[in-house]
């Protein structure tokens, strides 16, 4: 509409000025042929009442010719005739004439139009010299007011603005017609159709029947959306790819782990084991006999427990996918993942110290990822650990400002390992998230244990992130959105 409007003024300002300039030469035009119709009458009026007077003062003296001059008078009151040279009817003539040089024009008019501020009305006056005889010439002044040219120009300037006026109105309601259905239907399919591919709508061609700009307009953003759509699809495609291999790397990463914790699992089964053997055998040859054989039953019972935790632990970390996200108890989590990886720390000589007195109650997340997320932090200070060393994990809720990109609002349960390494390298530290980037041996490390804490970290709406610590090594810490009390109670 807005368009249609636009283009409607600009082609009625072309058209009033077009109009205006035309209307302007035609009254221009038509006012000079008024004037050259007046000269012409003026001339011949001019030249038969000259030559009468001139005929009938030869003959018959000057009264008589100004009988002539007063009967033909009375014909035409518009126009006045009178001698202005005459001894004895001198008149006052227009600025600029004099008698002795009107009586030198012989045959010859002169014109002069008197300005609207003179002592007399405006207008035209012929002169024409009247030779009575040789020895003596009169001046007769023709004298034709301008009030009926005037009204022969303010007439064609009224006809002429009432016609551009006419045309203006036609001309411009045809133009807005016209731009409606030739602009304005077309723009509006055009914005319907932006305004659903901004809401992610990329079906319904226009399929405009135009062959314009506006038609070439449809076609580009038909095919536009077409491409769009395939990029959609080749993107949702690739990500859902990216995803499964993220998953896989993932459950790689678990993988590993589990074949790293193999060595330290043999001795937390294998003492339930002993101890089951040992029972078992006092039972079966009857050494021992009513409440100690009671006794030792109940001891293998509770070691086959002690066994089946363990393996139920191992298997629940080494499946692909976790549950979906669920109230998750802060402290169970990292006091199950530290006995998890307990035996493993032993092997390597490390200590492992939890300082949880004043850990917050629940948050909302994936225990199984957030689980792996804080077994690879772990793992990563016990591998940077040298023997004899302590591995420190602490809970608290802050109120920290999130990173550029995060939008979770606090506060934030921060899980913190620290370790007693050799720190990191300036170099490093910029990699120190990127997958398979490792400082470690051979055999060590895969690159992925960091990354992947970092994306689980990500998924729950937090980051992952570390600073050295105070007498060396480094404290990498989780930041997980925590879980508020009547959240956590529903």
């Amino acid at each position: 509409m807005r368009l249609t409007l636009k283009v409607t003024l600009a082609f009625l300002v072309v058209c009033v000025t077009v109009l205006a300039v035309t209307a302007r030469l035609r009254v221009e035009r038509e006012r000079d042929h008024f004037e050259e119709q007046r000269d012409r009458s003026h001339r011949v009026l001019g030249a038969l009442v000259a030559a009468t007077i001139a005929e009938v003062w030869a003959r018959r003296g000057v009264d008589a010719a100004r009988d002539v001059l007063r009967h033909v008078q009375t014909t035409d009151t518009a126009v006045q005739l009178r001698l202005v040279c005459a001894d004895s009817d001198v008149a006052a003539l227009p600025a600029g004439l004099t008698c002795a040089g009107l009586r030198s024009l012989r045959r010859r008019a002169v014109r002069s139009v008197i300005e609207r501020d003179a002592p007399r009305e405006a207008a035209h006056l012929t002169y024409i010299a009247v030779p009575v005889d040789e020895s003596r010439t009169e001046v007769l002044e023709i004298r034709e007011s301008l009030e009926g040219e005037q009204r022969f120009v303010a007439g064609s300037i009224r006809d002429s603005a009432t016609s551009a006026a006419l045309v203006v109105c036609v001309c411009g309601l045809a133009s807005f017609l016209l731009g409606l259905v030739i602009v304005g239907v077309p723009a509006r399919k055009v914005i319907a159709k932006a305004q659903r591919v901004g809401l992610g709508d990329l079906s319904g061609p226009l399929a405009l029947r135009l062959h314009d700009e506006l038609g070439d307009l449809a076609r580009a953003m038909d095919a536009m959306c077409d491409q769009l759509a395939a990029a959609r699809d080749r993107a949702e495609h690739e990500t859902r790819a990216k995803l499964r291999a993220y998953e896989q790397l993932r459950h790689a990463e678990r993988l590993t782990t589990v074949g790293k914790m193999a060595s330290g699992l043999a001795h937390e089964i294998g003492t339930p084991l002993n101890v089951i053997e040992a029972r078992a055998s006092t039972i079966a040859d009857g050494t021992v006999q009513g409440d100690r054989a009671r006794a030792s039953a109940k001891a293998v019972v509770e070691a086959v427990e002690r066994i089946t935790g363990v393996v139920r632990a191992l298997l629940d970390f080494s499946r692909r996918k976790g549950e979906g996200a669920a109230p998750v108890a802060v402290r169970s989590l990292v006091e199950g993942t530290l006995a998890f990886l307990r035996p493993m720390a032993t092997r390597r000589g490390v200590a492992l110290e939890a300082h949880l007195g004043d850990a917050p109650g629940r948050l909302l997340g994936d225990a199984l990822q957030l689980g792996q997320a804080v077994t690879n932090l772990v793992m990563n200070a016990l591998q940077a650990s040298p023997q004899g060393a302590t591995v420190s994990v602490s809970v608290a809720t802050v109120d920290a400002t999130p990173p550029e990109g995060v939008t979770a609002a606090g506060p934030f349960v921060r899980i913190s390992v620290a370790d007693r390494g050799p720190g990191i390298a300036p170099e490093d530290r910029e990699r120190v998230f990127e997958p398979f980037f490792t400082t470690k041996d051979v055999g060590e490390g895969t690159g992925l244990g960091l990354s992947v804490a970092w994306g689980i970290a990500a998924e729950h709406g937090g980051w992952a992130c570390f600073e050295d610590r105070p007498g060396g090594g480094t404290v990498f810490q989780l930041y997980v959105p925590a879980l508020a009390k009547e959240e956590a109670t529903a």
